[in-house]
C-alpha cells in the first residue's frame, strides 16, 4: 500500500503545473501604470498553462499623449540570463490544435454470406479543427494607448523549464520580479 501511495504523490508531483507569484507590483511612472497578474487564466482551454505561462497584463496611459507599446517591449529574462519573447496568440492556438486521430475498431456484423468478426485500424480526418477563441479573444493588442485610456489581455510566453526558480518581466522601463511556486 504504501508504495503504491508514494507512487502516486510522485506522479502527481510530476504532472503538476508550475506557478508565479508576483513579486511586488509597478509604480506610476511617466504618465504609465502598468500592473500584471499571473494565474488568472481560467477560460477555455483550462490547462492551457500546461502547454505555454499566459501573463494578464493591464497597461493605463495617464498621460496627455499618446503611448506606444510593441510586442518587442515585452519580454522575460529568466535567473540563468535566457530572453524569452512573448508567443502570437495564433501561435498558441496551433499548439493546441488536434488535427487527427488513430484507432482501431471492432465489429461483428453479416456480410453477404457467413456471420464474420472483423478488425481494423482506422485513421479518422477531424470533421473540423478545435478552436479555442479565448486565446485570440483574450489576448493583450499591441499598438498605441490614447490619453486615459488602458489596454489589457493576456500575453503568452514559452513554458519555462523546471531549472529555473526566478523570472523578470520587462515591460518598457517596468520591471516585475516572479518567483516560482513549485521548484
Amino acid at each position: 500500500m504504501k508504495p503504491l501511495l508514494l507512487f502516486l504523490l510522485l506522479f502527481l508531483y510530476g504532472c503538476a503545473v508550475k506557478t508565479w507569484d508576483v513579486v511586488g507590483q509597478s509604480e506610476l511612472s511617466n504618465g504609465l501604470r502598468v500592473s500584471i497578474r499571473t494565474n488568472a487564466w481560467e477560460y477555455s482551454p483550462s490547462n492551457l498553462e500546461n502547454y505555454v505561462l499566459p501573463i494578464y497584463l493591464e497597461v493605463e496611459n495617464l498621460s496627455d499623449v499618446p503611448l506606444f507599446l510593441r510586442r518587442e517591449d515585452v519580454y522575460i529574462v529568466d535567473n540563468k540570463g535566457n530572453q524569452y519573447n512573448s508567443l502570437e496568440p495564433r501561435d498558441v492556438a496551433g499548439i493546441l490544435r488536434d488535427y487527427s486521430s488513430i484507432g482501431f475498431s471492432f465489429s461483428i456484423g453479416y456480410w453477404s454470406s457467413p456471420i464474420g468478426i472483423w478488425w481494423w485500424p482506422y485513421y479518422t480526418i477531424p470533421y473540423g479543427e478545435r478552436t479555442y477563441p479565448d486565446i485570440i479573444n483574450k489576448a493583450f493588442t499591441f499598438g498605441q494607448i490614447r490619453p486615459k485610456n488602458k489596454i489589457s489581455g493576456f500575453i503568452y510566453f514559452p513554458k519555462m523549464p523546471k531549472e529555473v526558480e526566478s523570472i523578470t518581466l520587462y515591460v518598457k522601463e517596468y520591471k516585475f520580479q516572479l518567483r516560482s511556486k513549485q521548484n
